[in-house]
Formats: structure tokens, sequence, C-alpha cells
């Protein structure tokens, strides 16, 4: 890289620089997320027959089915 800066001057705007683009990454993460819900919202439990009620069944020891 071809330059007249000094190295320190030149490590400060290099950080700048990245720290404009932390900021615009994190910018384009939060739009990227909104597309995401705006396109697949959320589906509700009812919809979803295959989701099942949310609990689990465990067999038990006293239930005669476990040899």
């Amino acid at each position: 890289m071809d330059t007249s800066l000094p190295p320190a001057d030149e490590l400060v705007l290099v950080d700048r620089e990245l720290a404009q683009l932390d900021a615009r990454r994190t910018q384009l993460l939060a739009r990227r997320a909104w597309l995401i819900r705006a396109l697949y919202p959320p589906v509700a439990a009812a919809a979803r027959p295959w989701a099942g009620s949310g609990r689990t069944v465990t067999p038990s020891a006293s239930s005669g089915n476990i040899r």
C-alpha cells in the first residue's frame, strides 16, 4: 500500500473506517432480521399440527410398558 501518511496517522484512519464498517454491518443485520420477519411471519402453533402441544411424554417405570 503506497501512502504518504505516517503509520500512526494511517492507523487512526483504518480504525475509523473499521468502526464505520462495524456500524454499517449492524445496520444491515438489523434490516435483514426485519425483512426475514416480514417475509416469514411466525406461524401459530394451531397451524402446525406436527409441532404438538409442547409437552414431552416420557415412559415411567410404573407404567408397566418397560421391561
